[in-house]
């Protein structure tokens, strides 16, 4: 019999002078041995692979199935000392247990309120189901490039993230302004949801104007800070001032924070407003360099008729049905 595998062996009647030379195995074009082992090998291998890579990720899927944890943001592009409206939304089916959110990183911009919590259930089919949601009002301090960073959760042991948003916010020049205020560091007025209509007739009526006596003191020498609210037309209730949270650098001395408005006549070009001085403070310095310090910001309420007329926002006050929160920031 001969071998398929090795060198043919020498028949004892073999003639003589035939080719006795060994001969290379008989391929019958089945895989041969060695290469059927190594197959086998590789499958199992990948197997094996399958099975350590799945034991690593179905906790994580198992956690995430019917969860979606995600931030929002009202808008991406802003003007300096507009309001960004920043909301995490979480969803979970069947009520699983959950831990408070840990808030993400601001990226330098300055929580103006919040966080306001809502929460709401449903039953469908029986399937129960849960929406939260996290919300914050937020505002930068001047143009630039913001990046809010990741909202974390942890759900069965793993912590699910959401993703980071970036906000451009752009130095508007308000032309409602007069001419001789433009270059100042003035921001509209605001209303709190963003009623577009009502903002477009705030703009250059309804304003703080911050002024300081001087931008490049030694150190030790007072800087005086006034915050003024200019008024054309609307007027402003259940106003509340806010300072800012941190002074760093200087030490402050509170000068005047007055209660009332003092609408004292003021004419800027061909303008008439009234002026009310609401807030004033001394900067001193203590050390050389570059400070930065946050401004003054109020919140009111106008009183708006709610009414389809086409006629001009303020000739409807004072005999409105309806109240605008607004919210002014230098």
């Amino acid at each position: 019999m001969l071998s398929l595998f090795g060198p043919n062996p020498v028949a004892s009647d073999s003639p003589r002078g035939a080719d006795t030379r060994s001969r290379g195995p008989i391929n019958r074009g089945g895989p041969t041995p060695s290469s059927g082992c190594s197959s086998v090998a590789r499958r199992f291998a990948l197997a094996a692979w399958l099975v350590v890579l799945l034991s690593i990720l179905s906790p994580r899927a198992e956690a995430q199935r019917g969860l979606r944890f995600e931030s929002i943001v009202s808008k991406t592009e802003v003007d300096v000392g507009e309001l960004i409206h920043f909301q995490l939304k979480l969803q979970l089916d069947n009520q699983r247990t959950t831990t408070n959110p840990t808030a993400p990183d601001w990226g330098g911009l300055i929580i103006r309120k919040g966080p306001h919590l809502g929460k709401r259930t449903s039953n469908i089919n029986g399937r129960r189901s849960v929406v939260a949601t996290w919300d914050w009002m937020l505002e930068a301090p001047d143009e630039g490039v913001y990046t809010i960073g990741p909202a974390r959760l942890e759900v069965g042991g793993q912590l699910v993230p959401t993703n980071p948003i970036k906000i451009t916010v752009k130095k508007r020049v308000s032309q409602a302004l007069p001419t001789e205020l433009r270059g100042e560091p003035i921001s509209p007025a605001r209303t709190a949801r963003g009623n577009s209509e009502i903002d477009r007739q705030l703009d250059g009526r309804l304003f703080l104007r911050p002024t300081v006596s001087n931008t490049t003191p030694y150190v030790g020498e007072p800087v005086i800070v006034h915050y003024t609210l200019y008024r054309d037309g609307p007027n402003l209730y259940n106003w509340r001032g806010q300072l800012p949270e941190e002074f760093t650098g200087v030490v402050r001395e509170e000068l005047f924070n007055n209660p009332r408005f003092s609408d004292d006549p003021k004419t800027i070009g061909t303008r008439q407003y009234r002026a009310s001085p609401l807030y004033g403070t001394a900067l001193i310095p203590t050390k050389p360099g570059e400070i930065s310090v946050q401004g003054f910001s109020l919140t009111g309420q106008i009183r708006v008729r709610n009414s389809r007329s086409r006629r001009d926002l303020f000739d409807q006050l004072m005999g409105g049905s309806g109240y605008e929160q607004v919210i002014l920031a230098t």
